[in-house]
């Protein structure tokens, strides 16, 4: 007979130890797997850590509500100025890391609304207290169960510096273009209020407590002040800057104008003048820096343009080129306002003369050949008016014959020449006509170019020519005085 197979006896206790061996199998591989994950996390999270500290940068993570520093990076400790240990744990307000409080609110109030910022611009305080210009963008995460804001904060010094630097070159641009515009359309009556508002624009753009027009004589041995801009609560000085000397006065300004360059104080001392008088006339009137830059016109100076300031404190640093610009604005000013003043006493000679000739003088223009204004004389030659004269033109008083021969005359003298014609026929406005010699010229008035009649009425010369007829060829003439000219 075939042998029984022998049983393993099955009891419960030996069920349970069995359980027990699984389980504990099972758990070993758990455990493996889980000391493996978490090896991974470590070296995950050591890996994170390090790219935290390396970030170029800054970086820190506060809590939300206090403000207290939970964890920074290197590069953040490296531009504020703080170890480490130093941070962690401190507060922002309490570090006063903000320069503006207000900035902070503003901040916190829009991750609040949002739970992230971008591009938010401020400015931080160092350690030390310089002030730094960065640029945070930030998220609220929870660490711990404590809303967090993790912020990289970017140092935008050379960016700020950048748009500073723009800024400023765009406003220059706009000054002189304000002050050159000022210029164009002003009336030479209003020069002198006209430089003093251009200087008080400049003064406030370089920061400067007063600034000054001096006229230079030609020899350049002297210099008057003759227009200023200062600031409130300081005394006018235009009234004791007359008639210095430079020479005794200001030698090194003097030696500064004969070479047409910028002048300075304080000064970098020097073998070539001695500032000490400089120095000590300037002093005297509170002025603590002052730059002045000369003018020259027709190889001679002219005038100087100087900004000053009370306390010592830096210019801009294109403020030697903004005074040359607006000295040369302001100079072109003058000689435009003196060419205009000459200009009017011209055409006020001119007037006199032309009201008091004994010929007949008549402006035309020299596009339509319209009459513009006649003197006395020519009226009474024409019997019109003045208004009706100006109604009219060279076609209303020459024969219709003689007008194309005319016309050509006057556009030949538009171009500047001299034309003389004798005999012209004019016609009267009664329809009369009588014959005179005419001269046309081109005259110069309101800075316009127009044509310049003279008319002389020939007919009592023509009337006292006396002919005798005892001799055929015996023909005498005689003039207005009855002497014989032939």
């Amino acid at each position: 007979m075939p042998r029984r197979k022998k049983s393993t006896p099955t009891t419960p206790l030996l069920q349970t130890l069995q359980e027990l061996r699984t389980n504990l199998e099972t758990l070993k591989a758990s455990a493996t797997h889980r000391t493996k994950e978490i090896a991974i996390l470590m070296k995950r999270e050591e890996m994170l850590a390090k790219v935290f500290r390396l970030i170029p940068d800054m970086i820190i993570v506060t809590e939300l509500a206090s403000g207290i520093i939970v964890d920074v990076n290197d590069r953040y400790c490296e531009v504020m100025g703080y170890r480490r240990d130093e941070l962690i744990g401190s507060s922002t307000l309490d570090l006063k890391s903000w320069h503006c409080p207000e900035d902070r609110n503003v901040f916190t109030t829009l991750l609040a609304t949002d739970t992230a910022c971008r591009e938010f611009k401020t400015t931080l305080c160092t350690k030390s207290g310089t002030r730094i210009p960065v640029m945070i963008s930030a998220r609220v995460l929870e660490l711990e169960n404590t809303p967090c804001v993790v912020s990289i904060v970017q140092d935008i010094t050379e960016l700020h510096q950048k748009e500073q630097a723009l800024e400023y070159r765009i406003s220059l641009e706009r000054l002189v273009a304000s002050v050159s515009t000022h210029f164009l359309t002003m009336r030479s009556g209003d020069l002198d209020r006209g430089i003093v508002q251009a200087l008080e624009m400049i003064g406030t753009f370089a920061g400067a407590d007063r600034c000054s027009v001096w006229q230079c004589m030609p020899d350049g041995s002297r210099i008057d002040a003759t227009h200023e801009w200062y600031r409130a609560a300081l005394p006018p000085l235009v009234y004791r800057r007359t008639a210095i000397i430079l020479s005794e006065q200001l030698p090194a300004l003097a030696q500064h104008i004969r070479k047409g360059s910028t002048y300075t104080l304080p000064a970098v001392r020097s073998s070539e003048a001695s500032f000490d008088a400089d120095e000590s006339f300037f002093s005297a009137q509170g002025t603590a820096m002052l730059v002045a830059v000369p003018m020259r016109y027709g190889g001679q100076p002219t005038i100087l343009v100087s900004c000053e300031k009370n306390t010592v404190s830096p210019w801009p640093g294109d403020l030697p080129a903004l005074l040359k610009i607006a000295g040369e604005i302001f100079m072109s000013a003058m000689v435009r306002a003196r060419n205009e003043r000459d200009l009017r006493d011209s055409e006020q000679r001119f007037r006199s003369l032309f009201d008091n000739a004994q010929d007949g003088m008549l402006v035309v223009d020299p596009e339509r050949l319209r009459f513009m204004t006649a003197n006395r004389n020519f009226i009474k030659m024409l019997g019109y008016s003045t208004k009706e004269l100006q109604t009219l033109s060279v076609k209303d008083i020459h024969p219709l014959d003689q007008v194309p021969h005319l016309v050509e005359r006057y556009y030949t003298a538009a171009k500047g020449s001299t034309v003389r014609a004798e005999a012209v026929p004019v016609i009267r406005k009664d329809r009369t006509t009588f014959l005179a010699d005419m001269m046309l010229s081109t005259v110069i008035l309101d800075n316009r170019p127009y044509l310049l009649g003279v008319f002389r009425d020939m007919t009592e010369q023509l009337t006292c020519l006396l002919y005798t007829s005892d001799a055929a060829d015996d023909l005498l003439c005689v003039d207005l005085g009855g002497r014989r000219i032939i």
